[in-house]
């Protein structure tokens, strides 16, 4: 091969330029965003009893422990999505949001309540 042709297949290959991870991602999120929760919404709809419950201060936790997981799956997505890449280092992050449920389930646990432990870990929103 010679140098001009070497540059003449170069130069044609800089025409066609991948689009990068994050872009594909931020993408694929603000498509997949509202049709999720168009989906949620259709299906399962807003609890009827939603006032009260946003009076519980575990009814907070369920946004939290959804951001952290949101969060820290697209920082490892963007990680692992390059060449080479490896989750040493990077897989505790994956870690907070099972530590905020677990957290947040343990201090649940521990709170007085009317109900017995056993009624209170199954909880009444299974049956709804």
């Amino acid at each position: 091969m010679d140098t001009e042709h070497l540059i003449r297949t170069l130069a044609a290959d800089a025409g066609h330029r991948q689009r990068p991870v994050g872009t594909a991602l931020l993408l694929a999120l603000l498509l997949a965003a509202p049709i999720s929760i168009a989906l949620f919404m259709s299906l399962l709809g807003v609890r009827p009893d939603v006032r009260v419950a946003m009076h519980n201060p575990f009814f907070d936790l369920k946004f939290v422990v959804t951001i952290a997981l949101a969060v820290t799956a697209i920082i490892v997505s963007l990680h692992i999505a390059q060449p080479e890449a490896s989750m040493r280092g990077w897989a505790w992050l994956l870690l907070i949001p099972v530590a905020i449920l677990a957290l947040g389930i343990a201090i649940e646990m521990t709170m007085p309540h009317q109900r017995p432990w056993l009624a209170r870990l199954i909880g009444s929103n299974a049956r709804v």
